[in-house]
């Protein structure tokens, strides 16, 4: 009797240190000022696929109120554990970390353990990526936005709506995963703590990037639960980043892996420290997928079907009035790749960007009724170096006139570790 009072205590230490072990940060970097509308996490995890599960599972539940989604019947949970026994097994062993987080089976039918949602939220953005001979530093680099309406989702959709709603965005994170199985990688996102919506880059260089694409339209699909299986569109940014480490090996996983698309379609761009990169699409034709190879020229990529609109002269009449309209800020940014008479920098990049910055008020993006667009991130990734510089959206700053100008937070650098140092 005595060995088992010892023993016990003995085993419980030593699993909390373990779980304390797999959450090196997880900390608020940006948001502290209530006049602030982003509130952005970093989190830094290290350990098994399992722990790093549990460990997402945990903050989710303490720092989000996530709850899993429950599937419609018992066969869609059977069917995306098998999905995920072939096809992205480390996914399959955070799922069992996750169910031990909420305290449920890890062979539950009824619970879906694949994403940790919260806050859900379309998306928007614009980005441009500089292969290495046509960079200064001859090193390839990426940037992108993320934009979209500050108001719930609610609000947005034109439902009744409540002041204690999350906003849209507001609730973002910086996760760092270092797994014992799978690439390393640093992710952004919002909505899904499990998975990011808004990309990443990896280990290898390689940089996945998520974009709403108008020209496949969403579908009313749970982010979790229902009837889902297989892999979402942004469980397919997860799954590029930990398993792949060329644009190749990208498009193969997104020929294999057919993406369920929700409330938002999303295209990807993907790129490699060699200069390689791709858009990857759906056809809203026969909904096979479509490759667009950059050739090692700069590639821009907005919110319409590249393979659709492969030419400027293809793309449609115009508003000017439309600042925001996705035609319009490629023009913007195909302007000033096209007008750049020597090699980018990463400030060129910058300066590129703040010309397609989101700062206007419309309803095109599927706003039931004018709302508030702004560019909530940006981000330069230098893919060699492995670094990662964001901005963040503070607040609208006083202007004279009708005039919107943006207050964003300082510029925050992150460093991609390899997982042996």
């Amino acid at each position: 009797m005595r060995i088992i009072t010892l023993f016990v205590p003995l085993l419980l230490l030593q699993l909390t240190q373990v779980n304390a072990a797999v959450i090196e940060k997880n900390s608020i970097i940006c948001g502290t000022d209530k006049t602030d509308y982003l509130q952005v996490r970093h989190i830094v995890l290290r350990g098994s696929n399992m722990d790093i599960g549990k460990a997402l599972g945990e903050i989710a539940r303490r720092d989000y109120a996530s709850n899993p989604g429950q599937y419609i019947k018992p066969i869609f949970a059977e069917s995306r554990r098998a999905y995920m026994q072939r096809n992205f097994p480390a996914m399959l062993e955070r799922m069992k970390g996750v169910a031990a987080a909420f305290g449920k089976s890890r062979n539950s039918n009824l619970y879906d353990f694949s994403a940790l949602p919260y806050d859900a939220a379309p998306f928007n953005c614009s980005a441009v990526f500089i292969p290495p001979e046509h960079s200064f530093s001859k090193n390839p680099l990426l940037g992108r936005t993320c934009d979209f309406y500050m108001c719930s989702l609610a609000e947005m959709t034109g439902s009744k709506t409540t002041e204690k709603q999350p906003k849209l965005f507001q609730r973002s994170y910086v996760l760092e995963i270092y797994p014992d199985k799978g690439y390393a990688s640093i992710a952004f996102g919002t909505m899904d703590l499990m998975n990011p919506m808004i990309g990443g880059m990896n280990e290898k260089g390689l940089v996945v990037c998520a974009l709403a694409d108008n020209d496949l339209p969403g579908k009313a699909n749970k982010l979790a639960g229902g009837r889902s299986s297989g892999v979402n569109s942004m469980q397919l940014v997860r799954l590029i980043l930990e398993t792949c480490a060329t644009v190749k090996e990208a498009k193969i996983a997104y020929i294999n892996n057919k993406p369920l698309y929700m409330f938002d379609s999303a295209h990807f761009l993907v790129a490699e420290p060699s200069g390689k990169a791709a858009v990857l699409e759906t056809a809203i034709d026969d909904l096979l997928p479509r490759i667009t190879d950059n050739n090692g020229n700069v590639l821009i990529l907005t919110n319409f079907a590249l393979w659709k609109y492969p030419k400027i002269t293809d793309f449609p009449d115009i508003n000017p009035r439309e600042s925001y309209n996705p035609f319009l800020r490629y023009l913007k940014l195909f302007n000033y790749v096209r007008e750049h008479r020597s090699k980018f920098t990463e400030d060129d990049i910058k300066q590129a960007l703040k010309k397609v910055f989101a700062k206007t008020t419309a309803s095109g993006e599927g706003a039931a009724k004018p709302l508030p667009c702004r560019t909530f991130w940006r981000v330069i990734y230098n893919m060699s170096e492995l670094t990662a510089k964001l901005i963040f959206y503070r607040h609208d700053l006083k202007t004279a006139g009708d005039r919107i100008e943006l207050k964003f937070s300082k510029e925050m650098t992150f460093k991609l570790k390899l997982k042996n140092n």
